[in-house]
């Protein structure tokens, strides 16, 4: 799948295309989403995947896991990591194998992922405690929420290397509004088509690249624990150079958010262990 989108907006000879996952990496990426699978179904389709299963392995030894004894199967590394870890880093790990960011130098690619990993936990916390809510559901979405930027900077490296770098002097303009003066296309948008071509849930799609007015009703609280998710990242990340302005509505009790915020600043730092962990 390809479109054309130029800097200004129009459309021009040049195309993005949506990178073709190999079969294995496609059962991954759906089974990853399928909350009937266990350890042992999720380890077999994580073992067709060589590059994600190594790295899967790699991180259920690594210093970040501090495993007692050395793990050294699939089922052991999912019963070592956990569900929720293993769901979120095979995740990551499908995402990691299909995009390279690596023309575009001003991607932070340790921002990036410590920014979904915050964004994913905190959907995810807040979803829990909501009724009728899914909090896979919300733990996917938060995650994915920024795919758009990491196919941008690989498919038109040279547009959005300039938006990140006009964002970084001008704080008060959004990412995803300089992207869409440069490339043609915001973020959130260029995820959508990511995520569409990829075949995700439409629950999946819709709360994480939609605004919330937008949304049918069933799917609305749904996108709210995800911008809430938002919100709470960048509240912990406050202070930092970029500069993101905090202005998401959050759609839930004051006391839960700041809850949540408090648990997860508590474990900032192993969940930064983890950011570099995905960099490697």
């Amino acid at each position: 799948m390809s479109i054309p989108v130029g800097s200004t907006g129009q459309a021009d000879d040049r195309h993005m295309r949506v990178p073709v996952l190999p079969a294995s990496v496609d059962r991954l990426l759906h089974a990853i989403n399928d909350e009937s699978l266990g350890y042992a179904e999720i380890a077999r389709v994580i073992g067709e995947s060589p590059s994600i299963a190594l790295r899967v392995l790699g991180l259920a030894n690594s210093a970040w896991s501090a495993p007692v004894t050395p793990i050294a199967s699939l089922d052991m590394a999912c019963g070592r990591l956990g569900l929720g870890v293993i769901r979120s880093v095979a995740m990551a790990l499908v995402i990691a194998e299909v995009f390279n960011p690596a023309a575009c130098p001003a991607f932070d690619s340790r921002r990036y992922w410590m920014s979904a990993l915050l964004t994913a936990e905190a959907a995810f916390l807040i979803a829990s405690d909501t009724p009728d809510l899914d909090p896979e559901q919300a733990r996917t979405a938060g995650l994915l929420r920024t795919i758009g930027l990491l196919w941008l900077a690989d498919s038109r490296s040279d547009a959005t290397e300039r938006a990140l770098r006009r964002h970084k002097h001008e704080p008060l303009g959004t990412l995803d509004a300089l992207l869409q003066a440069e490339c043609g296309i915001g973020y959130l948008a260029a995820g959508e088509i990511v995520a569409r071509h990829w075949q995700l849930p439409e629950g999946i799609v819709l709360a994480g690249f939609r605004d919330c007015d937008e949304l049918p009703e069933e799917v609305e609280r749904l996108a709210d624990s995800v911008c809430c998710g938002v919100w709470i990242e960048r509240e912990l990340w406050a202070g930092e150079q970029d500069g993101r302005e905090v202005d998401t509505e959050v759609a839930f009790p004051d006391a839960r958010v700041q809850a949540v915020l408090g648990d997860i600043q508590g474990r900032m730092e192993r969940l930064g262990q983890l950011a570099d962990e995905l960099c490697r």
